[in-house]
Order: C-alpha cells, then structure tokens, then sequence
C-alpha cells in the first residue's frame, strides 16, 4: 500500500512545529507517482553509493526532494561542493513545484526541506561567496537544460487538501513551464539580491 507523509503544521502559540502523519491518498493523490523517489530516499540516507550515481546520472527521474537528499549524502561523504550544488537545484526546483500547487498549505514542505537539509550547506557555502555565485550560475543553467521526467504534483501529498480530499488542486500542465520559467528568474533575483546585502 503507497503511503505519503504529510507534514501538517500545527500553530502553538507563536510557533509553528511540522509534524508527520501518515495517511493513505485518496481519489486523484493516489495517482501521484512517487517511484522511483522514495526508493531513493531511503538508500541516500544510508549513503548508498549505487543510489548516488544513478541520481547523479539521471537527476531529472527524481522529485526535488531526492536532490535534497543528495546534497547530504554528499556532503556527509566530504563532497561539499557536489553537495552544494545538488541542494540549491533541489531548492529551486523544490519552489518551482511549489509555485504550481494551488493548495497553498502544500508549499511549506519547501521550508521544512529547507531547515532538515540547509543548514550545513548554507554554513559552508556562505564562507566563499564567489564560489557560491558560480554554483548558483551553474544551478540556473541546469534548471533549464535537465529535464523534469518526475511527477511535479509530488509536492501536493505534503498539503492539507491530502488529509481531506481527492482531488489534487494543481496549476494545469499546460502552464508548468512558465511557472518553472518565472520561478527561475525570481531565484536568481532573490539571490543576486542576498549576495549584495551581504556585501555592505
């Protein structure tokens, strides 16, 4: 039976903690492919090294959340600026799935990939920031030239609308590729923008 974990936010007070529970999808969620993904998932926690290479090899098969993984499958094998690279094109595309998921609820799932896998790459990213424009440079590239051969309603099993209904409330297929397009360029801003702040 596929299961998906759904990462609810529960307000307490003036904090907000996720939380995982497990629910079966229903109605047109059930439909979301989540293979070969998830298999992956598991094996780059474990650091598998079959499991590196073939995402490495073909990271267009995989969600943005498996490239996620591999920035710290790397990272935590002293491949830091693989690492880097591979969690910054996961964020990217991460958003840009994000974008397209009209159950707003669902985009917090970029946050929490955010805070589970960002922090040792941002510290050591953040120590070179010439490096990190080539790697960015480098990530908007790939953004354009690697294709998107998974499922982009992946990010929708992380919503609320999971939890209570059977249909995926997703932007139509037919305007993914302006979203991807538009989401990289705000990126790319968002960036530039953050580098000249820190530079005064």
């Amino acid at each position: 039976m596929k299961y998906l974990i759904l990462i609810a936010i529960i307000a307490l007070s003036s904090c907000a903690l996720p939380t995982r529970v497990a629910v079966d999808p229903q109605g047109e969620f059930a439909t979301i492919k989540v293979e070969p993904s998830n298999s992956e998932m598991k094996l780059l926690s474990k650091r598998d090294p079959a499991s590196i290479e073939r995402v490495t090899k073909n990271p267009g098969a995989y969600n943005p959340a498996v490239l996620y993984a591999l920035s710290d499958a790397l990272f935590r094998s002293g491949r830091k600026d693989d690492a880097a690279y591979w969690y910054y094109l996961g964020q990217l595309r991460a958003r840009s799935d994000a974008n397209k998921a009209l159950d707003f609820s669902a985009r917090q799932a970029v946050g929490v990939l955010n805070q589970k896998y960002g922090s040792q790459i941002n510290r050591y990213t953040f120590k070179d920031t010439a490096r990190l424009r080539l790697t960015v440079s480098k990530v908007i590239l790939s953004d354009q030239s690697i294709p998107r051969d998974y499922d982009a309603r992946w990010i929708a099993l992380h919503g609320m609308d999971a939890f209570d209904s059977d249909k995926v409330d997703f932007a139509p297929r037919i305007q993914w590729k302006t979203i991807n397009d538009t989401t990289r360029r705000q990126y790319e801003k968002d960036f530039n923008s953050a580098m000249r702040y820190l530079q005064k």
